[in-house]
C-alpha cells in the first residue's frame, strides 16, 4: 500500500468553511470594538478641550475668542476619526463638538456627533458673598464635568 501525502479536497473544503465562519463572526466584533474605542477617545478629547476652555475662561473671564489653535489643543490621537470644533463661544457659554470623518463616517452606524454645551449661571449676591458663589460655581462645574464623563461613558458603552 502506498501512503498518501497531502490533503484531500474534502479536508481543504472543511478547513475553508471553518475559516470563513470564524472570519464572518470575528470581523464585525472587531470593527464594533474599534468604533467604540474611537468614540471613547473622542469623548476624552472633548473633556480635555472643555478643561482647556475653563482655563481660558479663568484667564480671560470669557469664552469669547477661544479657538482650537490658541487653546493649544492637541488632536493627534483622534485626528483621523473626529474633527473637534468650538461651535459657539461667548461670555458665559460654549458648545464644543466632535464630528466624525474619514473611516468613522463611512460606516453607517458609526456616525455619532458628540457635543458638550456649557452654560454659566450667575447669582446676585453682595460683594462679601460673591467670592463664595464663584468658588461654588467652579466646583459645581468641575463636578458636572465628571458626571458628564461618566454619563457619556455609560451611554456609549450601552450603544455598542
Amino acid at each position: 500500500m502506498q501512503k498518501h501525502l497531502g490533503f484531500s479536497l474534502l479536508e481543504l473544503l472543511v478547513v475553508l468553511i471553518i475559516i470563513s465562519i470564524l472570519t464572518t463572526t470575528a470581523y464585525p466584533l472587531y470593527t464594533a470594538h474599534v468604533l467604540k474605542a474611537h468614540r471613547t477617545e473622542a469623548t476624552h478629547g472633548l473633556l480635555e478641550l472643555s478643561a482647556k476652555l475653563e482655563l481660558y475662561h479663568l484667564v480671560h473671564h470669557s469664552y469669547h475668542g477661544a479657538t482650537i489653535d490658541n487653546l493649544q489643543f492637541n488632536t493627534s490621537n483622534t485626528h483621523e476619526f473626529y474633527q473637534f470644533s468650538i461651535t459657539q463661544a461667548d461670555d458665559e457659554t460654549y458648545h464644543i463638538q466632535a464630528d466624525p470623518y474619514g473611516n468613522q463616517i463611512k460606516t453607517s452606524h458609526a456616525v455619532v456627533i458628540i457635543t458638550i454645551k456649557q452654560e454659566k449661571k450667575h447669582l446676585r449676591r453682595s460683594k462679601n458673598q460673591q467670592l463664595l458663589v464663584i468658588l461654588c460655581i467652579q466646583s459645581l462645574r468641575l463636578f458636572s464635568i465628571v458626571i458628564l464623563q461618566c454619563w457619556l461613558f455609560k451611554r456609549f458603552s450601552k450603544d455598542m
